[in-house]
C-alpha cells in the first residue's frame, strides 16, 4: 500500500465516523426501553466488533494503530513520566496494536508487564523482556481466553504496583465507559489498581463514542484517559468541554 491509498483510505474512515456513532448512538437510544443493560451491551458489541473487523479487512486498524503508537511517542513524557512499572497488553487480531510502545518502553528501563490468566476468572500478569519481543513465537502462547501471554514460573496479582496501565477495548464513550469482551477480566483488575494509577484506553476514533452509549453497570469502572489516532483526552479535559459546551 502506498501512501496515496493511506491517504485516501485515512480520507474515507474520517467521512464515515460520524455515521457510524451516530448509528450507534441512535440505535441505543432505541434499546434503553426494549433491553436491559446486559443485553444493550452484547447488542451494542456484535455492532463494534463487526466495525473493528470492518477496519482490519481494509488494512484501517494497521493505520489507526500506527497513528496512535505516534500519538503516544510524541507525548512520551506526559504519559510515562514518574513511571517505572506498566502493564501492557499483547493484542488480539482485532485491537489496536502497541508493540512500538512496548519496545521503546523496554529500550527507555521501564518494566513492563502483561496480563496472564493462569486459570479461568483468576487475573495475574507476567514482566517481559526484550528477548519476548525479539523471539516472540518462543514466548508468546496463547492462553485459555485465546490471546498471547508470557508464560513464566512467577506471575504475580498485586496490581498495587502499577504507575500506569494500557487498556484495550470494543468501544469507549465520552462518559470514559468501556465496553469490553464480556469476560470481566479487565473489570477485576480495574478495581485492583492504587488510586494513583494513570489507565488509557485506546480507541479508534469511530468507535469513540457519544457519551452514555455504553450501558455502565455496578462493576464498570471508567478509564482516566483515552487515546485515539486524533487526541488524547483526560477525564478532567472532558468534564471541562462538557461545562464549557464545546462537546
Amino acid at each position: 500500500m502506498d501512501i496515496h491509498d493511506s491517504a485516501k483510505l485515512i480520507q474515507e474512515k474520517e467521512n464515515n465516523d460520524t455515521q457510524f456513532k451516530e448509528k450507534i448512538f441512535n440505535s441505543q437510544l432505541n434499546l434503553n426501553n426494549e433491553f436491559e443493560s446486559t443485553q444493550q451491551k452484547s447488542y451494542l458489541r456484535k455492532k463494534c466488533q463487526q466495525e473493528f473487523k470492518n477496519l482490519n479487512n481494509n488494512a484501517e486498524l494497521q493505520i489507526v494503530s500506527a497513528q496512535i503508537c505516534e500519538l503516544i511517542i510524541k507525548n512520551w513524557d506526559l504519559i510515562f513520566s514518574k513511571t517505572e512499572n506498566i502493564l501492557f497488553y499483547w493484542p488480539f487480531k482485532n485491537e489496536i496494536n502497541i508493540e512500538p510502545i512496548i519496545l521503546k518502553a523496554l529500550q527507555n528501563n521501564k518494566k513492563a508487564y502483561l496480563p496472564f490468566s493462569p486459570a479461568k476468572h483468576q487475573i495475574a500478569y507476567t514482566q517481559i523482556n526484550l528477548k519476548h519481543l525479539e523471539n516472540s513465537a518462543e514466548f508468546l502462547k496463547k492462553g485459555i481466553w485465546g490471546n498471547l501471554e508470557v508464560f513464566d514460573d512467577f506471575y504475580s496479582n498485586d496490581f498495587q504496583i502499577f504507575d500506569l496501565i494500557f487498556v484495550p477495548g470494543l468501544a469507549y464513550d465520552k462518559s470514559f465507559t468501556r465496553l469490553g469482551r464480556g469476560l470481566g477480566f479487565y473489570d477485576r483488575l480495574l478495581s485492583n489498581l492504587k488510586t494513583n494509577c494513570q489507565v488509557y484506553g485506546l480507541i479508534p476514533n469511530s468507535l469513540f463514542l457519544p457519551a452514555q452509549s455504553i450501558p455502565k453497570q455496578t462493576w464498570d469502572l471508567a478509564v482516566s484517559n483515552i487515546i485515539t489516532e486524533n487526541q488524547i483526552i483526560t477525564s478532567q479535559e472532558l468534564f471541562e468541554s462538557i461545562n464549557s459546551n464545546k462537546l
